[in-house]
């Protein structure tokens, strides 16, 4: 069986494979990062983190190592999203206000509708649900 270690260091990506009988061979390629759109707004590929969670740490005025550390990326990731943000400044912050303003309102009638009201509520629920998924009333 084929062993294959991954190590990610700014912009190398590091493999080991190793296998039985077999000598280590390293191969080391170039990773660039890259700004993605897979529908949930511009994001650095690979990590799932948008552009407008790097506006949160912009606005609070944390420097770029606080906000790599923070959100585990790397320098140059942490670059690349700064520049994508200046670079379509106008765009980025009137997505960045829209959702801002989303998640600080309440939630839509449709929500709050089917939002149970008191825990003895979402207990039952939760109960009804665990029958219907295992079929079967939990002994308890």
């Amino acid at each position: 069986m084929l062993g294959v270690v991954m190590h990610i260091s700014s912009r190398l990506v590091s493999s080991i494979r190793s296998g039985a009988g077999e000598g280590v061979q390293e191969e080391t390629s170039q990773m660039s990062a890259r700004i993605i759109d897979r529908g949930r707004g511009p994001e650095l590929e690979g990590t799932r983190v948008t552009v407008y969670r790097i506006m949160d740490f912009v606005r609070d005025g944390s420097p770029p190592e606080e906000i790599a550390r923070e959100l585990e990326l790397t320098g140059e990731q942490v670059s690349l999203a700064l520049d994508y943000i200046t670079a379509h400044r106008d765009e980025v912050q009137t997505a960045y206000e829209q959702i801002l303003r989303r998640v600080s309102g309440p939630n839509p009638e449709w929500v709050e509708g089917r939002l149970a009201k008191t825990p003895e509520e979402l207990k039952r629920r939760l109960e009804q649900r665990r029958r219907v998924t295992t079929g079967h009333v939990d002994p308890r």
